[in-house]
């Protein structure tokens, strides 16, 4: 049910996820400004795209080229799929914390896909002065195309609001999962091999 939640969110059948691996990440010069800092930002990204990453999507993301540079600003309350060139994830660095209803918003992602290939074809990450660590896990793994599980919401990094703070056992299955299977597929069975999906974080 957690699976379902997370990784079939969208109105399109079966799993989205990438099918090549993207071009490139780009660190846009605004988080700079930001004061976690660049430093901060370059540390993180590296660390998922050279070890977390890969190593729970069977190297699939192994080797995508972490860069710095500058872009044309982008407005997440106004993005639009050609505001980015296919194939990249963009990083960029809003000035403030927005709020929705009750609540921080730490990050955000938004992505565009192919309805008929099930595909992430480019993904935007915006990240402000409340971002922490977990959030850029979790905004990244958003960037794969998954959604919220708001039903458990400690029982994965993808829980909403909150989450379980940090990346768990469950969650790099669910990644095996998505990452080990065509997209499209509607099952978190074994039929590729893999492990049951067990309840809970086991």
């Amino acid at each position: 049910a957690a699976f379902d939640e997370i990784w079939r969110s969208f109105s399109i059948p079966g799993t989205i996820r990438w099918k090549q691996r993207p071009n490139r990440v780009l660190l846009d010069n605004s988080l700079a400004s930001l004061p976690q800092g660049m430093d901060f930002f370059e540390r993180e990204v590296k660390q998922a795209y050279n070890n977390w990453l890969p190593n729970n999507t069977s190297d699939f993301f192994k080797g995508t080229p972490v860069e710095m540079g500058n872009i044309s600003p982008l407005d997440p309350e106004a993005f639009d799929c050609g505001d980015v060139e296919t194939g990249d994830v963009v990083i960029v660095g809003i000035d403030e914390c927005p709020m929705d209803e009750q609540f921080i918003i730490l990050g955000s992602t938004t992505h565009c896909f192919n309805t008929n290939g099930n595909e992430v074809l480019l993904a935007a990450i915006f990240f402000n002065p409340c971002t922490t660590e977990a959030t850029i896990e979790h905004e990244i793994i958003h960037s794969l195309c998954a959604g919220h599980l708001e039903s458990r919401p400690n029982d994965s990094i993808m829980g909403s609001p909150g989450g379980a703070g940090e990346i768990l056992a469950v969650d790099r299955r669910h990644m095996r999962y998505v990452y080990g299977r065509p997209a499209g597929v509607e099952t978190p069975d074994d039929q590729t091999g893999l492990d049951a999906v067990p309840p809970g974080n086991g």
